[in-house]
This record gives structure tokens, C-alpha cells and sequence, in this order.
């Protein structure tokens, strides 16, 4: 009975052990789910504060697009002053800055226009950017345009030479035709 009794007590004493890992296992399960708790917690203000630097953000982009709105308007205006036809777009937003000319319902960036278009567009964004003076290179440029070219250059205030090889038939007034033949 002796050695029943002590078999007992072996298999409590065991089972003891077997508690108190298990109960050490629980405890520490116990922190970590106060642990996970208060992350929780911690999260849930971190998105709030995202989503109020979120809303900040939107404001702030449409303060900067308003701020650069009214610059870039005034750059078209001044550089539409000095194309002969057609009007200038000029583009900044989170995809990035695009210039280029609408002519005909279509537009070109700038580096898709063709050479003659190119030397005017370059011109009238020279005058935008108040060049003292402004050359063409216009051998490029057929009649239409050089002609348009010139009668809309007659109303800047910057010296303009346009450079072709040939005499347009329409020149204005206040143009002096110089051959180099």
C-alpha cells in the first residue's frame, strides 16, 4: 500500500510539474494578449492620425495646385501673346509637367512638334520668359505659318528676327525684310 501511495504521490507530484509549465505557458499567452491589446490601442490612433495627415495632405495639394495655377495661367497667356495661332497648354500635377501647343484641336507636347512648329513654340515661350530678344529659326516654318508668325510678333516688345530661306508675301508694316543672297 506503502508503494501505491507513493506512486500516487510521484504521479501528483508530476502532474504539479506539468501545471506549472502549463500554468507559465498561460501566463505569458495572458501578456502577450495584453501586449496585443494594447497595439491595438496603439493602431487604432495611428490610423486616425493617418487619416487626418491624409485629409492635411489633400489640402495642402490643392493649396499648391491653386498657388501654381495661377502661374502657370499667366505663363499661357503670355506665351498664347506670341503664337500665331492655336494656344499653349502647360500642365503640372502629380503626373508630372506637360507642355505643348493646340493647334487644330490637337495637341502636341513639346517635343512631338515638327521642326517649324518647334522654332515657333520655342519663340513664343522665349517671349513668356522675357527674352530681350527673339530669333526664329523658321526654314522650316511653310508660308502660313511664317506669315502668322510674324504679324503676331509685330505686337511684342522684344527685338524678333526670323530667319528662312525664303521672302513671305505678307510681311507687316513694322518688318524689315534684309536678303543675304
Amino acid at each position: 500500500m506503502i508503494e501505491i501511495l507513493e506512486n500516487a504521490l510521484k504521479g501528483l507530484e508530476t502532474k504539479g510539474k506539468a501545471l506549472r509549465v502549463d500554468e507559465s505557458l498561460f501566463l505569458e499567452a495572458l501578456g502577450i494578449d495584453k501586449q496585443i491589446e494594447k497595439a491595438s490601442v496603439d493602431m487604432t490612433e495611428l490610423e486616425t492620425q493617418l487619416a487626418d495627415d491624409k485629409e492635411t495632405m489633400v489640402g495642402l495639394k490643392k493649396q499648391k495646385a491653386e498657388a501654381v495655377a495661377e502661374t502657370v495661367d499667366a505663363l499661357v497667356a503670355t506665351i498664347n501673346e506670341a503664337l500665331p495661332e492655336g494656344k499653349a497648354i502647360f500642365t503640372i500635377d502629380d503626373s508630372g509637367i506637360f507642355l505643348g501647343w493646340e493647334v487644330d484641336g490637337k495637341v502636341k507636347p513639346l517635343h512631338g512638334l515638327s521642326g517649324g512648329e518647334r522654332k515657333v513654340f520655342e519663340g513664343a515661350l522665349c517671349h513668356a520668359l522675357k527674352a530681350e530678344l527673339i530669333i526664329y529659326e523658321a526654314a522650316e516654318a511653310d508660308k502660313n505659318r511664317l506669315e502668322g508668325l510674324m504679324a503676331q510678333a509685330s505686337g511684342l516688345k522684344q527685338q524678333v528676327i526670323v530667319n528662312t530661306w525664303f521672302t513671305p508675301g505678307a510681311v507687316p508694316q513694322d518688318w524689315k525684310v534684309t536678303n543675304l543672297a
